[in-house]
């Protein structure tokens, strides 16, 4: 059990982007880069979410995309995923997900902004 929670634990923010609307146009372009200005995640949760998205690392040109994540106990966090394309492509959707046997499920949108 502890080995899916700590599997869990690195896919979240991947499964966060994943949940965006725009995440087919997103995993289509290349390259994106990983915001990690305005990202708030752990140096395994952005290696796995640059290796699953092929993202680079660091940079703050589109398109981009990033995930702040809140915990509240080891099986519930809130996480706001976003998206940049530019000045008239964005999305981000605030969620809050819960950890079941090494999957996230997204139970309740915060807040769903897109431009």
């Amino acid at each position: 059990m502890a080995v899916l929670l700590i599997v869990g634990y690195v896919r979240l923010p991947y499964a966060a982007v994943r949940n965006l609307s725009d995440y087919d146009i997103l995993r289509d372009r290349s390259p994106i880069y990983l915001d990690s200005a305005n990202s708030e995640m752990s140096a395994p949760q952005a290696w796995w979410l640059s290796l699953r998205m092929n993202a680079h690392l660091g940079s703050d040109r589109a398109p981009r995309m990033g995930a702040n994540i809140k915990w509240y106990g080891g099986v519930v966090a809130r996480v706001n995923a976003s998206c940049y394309f530019g000045p008239v492509g964005a999305e981000g959707r605030d969620s809050l997900y819960v950890w079941f046997l090494g999957l996230w499920f997204p139970v309740h949108t915060f807040q769903h902004v897109m431009a």
